[in-house]
């Protein structure tokens, strides 16, 4: 007796172990988490991963108590950690909740729904922040980060539409630094229709452009779209050149680029690469990116090295966010050159004027 009801049992047992699994997995977890209120009068909600909808990232949706602003604002954070996705989250998570950090200002100060997206550093050793081309034929989870980022994106509008009666436009803001500020350009590359405006500091001297050569030779991706085809079946360039981009760098900074080995391999930045002399280099992506669109500011920080200051990006935001309202260059703060599209020359830019 006892040992026929131990083999009845078991299936039973096991039956309510794979339940309780299934009801853990980002499969069967609730789309959406709501966090609460911090103390600033935000709404939080958690955005969270899930296999059925295609994406296997989470991030944080913050609606301020004002909302000024016409588009979602994107952050693509970087920690600067290389630790666990679990830490990442927990990171973004106390941000979000506790309401300290330039993203917050940006938040703050421009009365947007911004939306934190929580992105791995790296995994099996792919720079999945960067968008890099290993990491989108990457075999792990987050293979072609970049549509899972878009699809998440895309939940989050209709999220927002439908359970919270906020209507934004499909397209949004992005904004970020450093690796931050190279996904971004990068993503403007595979995903162009998805943009409005695209704020990108500290781009490692290089942005990507929307041309297949440059001086005369043939420009890959991350740099240029001579291959794009391999990553995306319907780059549009003339969405591309509809994004409204806020692009800058320090020349006093001593990162070097990501892109060190695909610019010595072409002949004419080999040698400037080799040397280090990365501001030859900026200078012409910066003049190559002015010509390609319209719509684009390309900003010299004179003083600055790599360090981040997200006022330029708010203004620019506040000063292109609305459609209805043509393409507005802002002045820095700081002294800067600043090259405009459609512009050959440098203008100099202090004290929010330009000068001469």
């Amino acid at each position: 007796m006892k040992k026929t009801a131990k083999f009845t049992l078991l299936p039973l047992i096991l039956a309510l172990v794979l339940s309780a699994c299934a009801s853990t997995s980002p499969a069967n977890t609730s789309p959406v988490e709501e966090l609460g209120v911090t103390d600033e009068g935000n709404r939080v909600w958690r955005i969270n991963e899930s296999d059925e909808r295609g994406y296997a990232i989470a991030a944080y949706l913050v609606i301020p108590p004002t909302v000024s602003l016409d588009h979602l604002v994107v952050y693509p954070y970087k920690s600067g950690e290389l630790g666990s996705y679990k830490a990442k989250d927990a990171i973004v998570r106390e941000i979000v909740m506790e309401g300290y950090g330039r993203y917050n200002e940006i938040t703050r100060h421009c009365g947007a729904v911004s939306l934190f997206l929580v992105i791995p550093e790296t995994s099996n050793n792919f720079r999945h922040l960067e968008l890099d081309p290993w990491t989108l034929e990457s075999n792990d989870k987050y293979r072609h980060l970049d549509d899972q980022v878009d699809r998440l994106i895309a939940f989050t509008l209709d999220f927002l539409d439908t359970q919270l009666g906020i209507s934004l436009p499909e397209r949004v803001d992005m904004v970020g630094y450093s690796g931050e500020g190279n996904f971004i350009l990068r993503f403007a590359l595979l995903h162009p229709q998805r943009l409005w405006c695209a704020c990108a500091g500290g781009v490692s001297w290089s942005p990507s452009l929307a041309t297949a050569t440059l001086e005369g030779e043939e420009l890959t991706y991350p740099l240029g779209i001579a291959d794009i085809g391999r990553y995306s079946d319907d780059f549009d360039l003339e969405a591309w050149k509809e994004i409204r981009f806020f692009v800058d760098m320090g020349l006093k900074d001593d990162r070097g680029s990501y892109n060190h080995e695909q610019l010595e391999s072409m002949d004419w930045s080999r040698d400037w690469a080799l040397d280090g002399e990365w501001e030859e280099i900026w200078k012409v992506f910066a003049q190559a990116f002015a010509k390609i669109t319209d719509n684009a500011e390309l900003v010299s920080l004179i003083d600055m090295g790599h360090v981040h200051n997200y006022s330029r990006h708010a203004d620019f935001i506040i000063e292109n966010d609305d459609e209805s309202q043509p393409f507005t260059p802002v002045p820095t703060l700081e002294e800067s050159l600043v090259l405009v599209s459609g512009g050959t020359e440098w203008k100099r830019s202090v004290g929010f004027e330009w000068h001469d």
